[in-house]
């Protein structure tokens, strides 16, 4: 079988379940930025699939890969590369596979811009970047529909496969049903779980929240992250800070996550959604946000798994007054929203949320090389 790698700017924690599978029925290592973090975090790992190496940064947002060096070192025949444009190891690998017969090359990621998004005509010209690069690739994995269904009509016959992005939904089992719930404050208890960044929006969440109050004068709000935006949101909350609305700074053991979430009875967010969602999915909550539109939120591929009226509800209008209105109705129509969901919710995630379905894509891959090696 060809003799293939993974090479990744970073390797975040919830990647290292998917990563050991690949390793553990493929081989297949990873290379990545030893020297950068993700999150504000390092990765704290020694497993053997795992190939740190010395990564650059420049002034531009440019990540200088040592390309040479990896491929010296692991020496593949084909690389599932990040395919960011911003990383010089997506135009290296292009040139070599061009030029000087380098390995085979397969572009992982969204296929799109998702701060641009795909919901009008011209947002999708705007778009022209990736199939124009990635035409080039021996093909393409996507994390989800989205992509698959903007770049496979785009990039000539090359072929493009889907590895559903998700994380450890197995070890988000075990602490929904291992740990107990911190003590309930009030009704409804609702949390958001992500990095405190502009593109999440968390101000328009305090401020649907503060709405809410109206109805709900005993509703609480809490938000698990830390991020630059913290300020923001602080002031915005006013007098609520540490009140009905808190902020728990970043927590990173899952068990302790787990405390808030088991407690919540529903997960919101009015800005991007991405991971969260299947976070928010695996410990039986329902997820409320916004619908991407031309003006945002600019959701990741994941959004696919809001299905409404089994995983959760989207608000239609990108507006915080009906944000705060559809908490309303929802929350007044059934005090149980969270126990009546739950069934089709555990069900959907069950069937469309595990690594299993992930890990299809690497090996519709490992399929594709080695036909075309025969």
């Amino acid at each position: 079988m060809p003799k293939v790698i993974i090479l990744q700017r970073v390797v975040p924690n919830y990647r290292m379940a998917l990563f050991q599978r690949i390793w553990d029925e493929l081989g297949w290592p990873v290379a990545f930025g030893q020297n950068l973090t993700t999150e504000g975090m390092s990765l704290k790992s020694s497993a053997p699939f795992l190939h740190g190496f010395e990564f650059s940064t420049s002034k531009l947002g440019m990540t200088g890969v040592p390309l040479e060096e990896i491929l010296t070192k692991l020496k593949p025949d084909a690389v599932i590369a990040e395919g960011a444009l911003r990383l010089s190891s997506t135009w290296q690998l292009l040139a070599r596979r061009k030029f000087s017969n380098g390995p085979k090359v397969y572009f992982w990621s969204t296929g799109y811009n998702t701060l641009k998004g795909l919901e009008s005509r011209t947002a999708v010209r705007s778009q022209w970047i990736y199939p124009a690069t990635f035409r080039h690739a021996d093909g393409c994995l996507t994390y989800g529909d989205d992509g698959f269904n903007f770049l496979q009509p785009r990039i000539g016959r090359k072929p493009v496969f889907i590895a559903h992005n998700s994380i450890d939904m197995d070890e988000i089992s075990r602490s929904r049903k291992g740990v107990q719930a911190l003590p309930r404050r009030g009704f409804p208890e609702l949390v958001s779980v992500s990095r405190l960044t502009e593109v999440k929006e968390f101000v328009k969440l305090v401020q649907a929240h503060l709405l809410l109050l109206k109805s709900f004068p005993n509703a609480k709000l809490t938000i698990i992250g830390e991020g630059p935006t913290r300020t923001s949101i602080e002031d915005a909350s006013g007098q609520e800070l540490d009140r009905s609305v808190f902020l728990t700074g970043s927590i990173y053991d899952e068990r302790e996550t787990a405390k808030h979430m088991n407690r919540a009875d529903a997960f919101v967010m009015t800005g991007r959604v991405g991971l969260a969602i299947n976070h928010a999915l695996g410990y039986g909550l329902p997820v409320i946000c916004f619908r991407r539109t031309n003006t945002g939120p600019f959701h990741g591929s994941e959004i696919t798994h809001l299905k409404n009226g089994i995983t959760g509800y989207f608000v239609e209008d990108y507006d915080v007054i009906k944000f705060a209105g559809k908490l309303k109705s929802l929350f007044q129509s059934d005090p149980n929203l969270k126990s009546s969901m739950q069934p089709n919710l555990d069900a959907y995630v069950a069937t469309h949320m595990s690594i299993n379905r992930m890990m299809q894509g690497f090996l519709n891959i490992k399929n594709h090389l080695q036909a075309a090696s025969m």
